[in-house]
């Protein structure tokens, strides 16, 4: 089979109209809008356009967003505890993008719901019908 060009920008039109009819339909349901939190550690400006290009992304779809700034000297504990809290505070519908330095280690438990993963939480739960 010879290779195909994909439209990349045509491929992510039609996956953020698919996403945006899934939000309004679930809002429809009476559900709440998901919702998305970052919590940026320092202020690395190429996690600031990273961030700035994912708000747009979810405020284009109808999901929610929020962005916590915290010092670069936060040590891992405490941003760990900022996690919790974030994900304590809100009922189940968040999901949230971690930016922080390479110095600060976290394992894959303490950030578990990072957005990175949401893509494919979406592509199963379309799988499975779950929208």
């Amino acid at each position: 089979m010879p290779a195909q060009l994909i439209d990349g920008k045509k491929v992510a039109e039609i996956t953020r109209r698919q996403i945006r009819e899934d939000v309004e339909n679930w809002k429809k349901q009476g559900n709440r809008a998901p919702f998305l939190q970052v919590i940026q550690v320092g202020n690395d400006p190429a996690s600031s356009t990273y961030i700035g290009a994912k708000t747009r992304a979810c405020n284009d779809v109808g999901i929610d967003t929020g962005t916590a700034h915290l010092p670069d000297t936060i040590s891992a504990k405490e941003l760990k505890q900022e996690i919790r809290k974030f994900n304590e505070d809100i009922e189940g519908y968040q999901n949230f993008e971690a930016e922080y330095p390479g110095c600060i280690e976290l394992s894959a438990a303490d950030y578990a719901e990072d957005v990175s993963n949401l893509l494919t939480q979406i592509a199963v739960r379309r799988i499975n019908n779950e929208f």
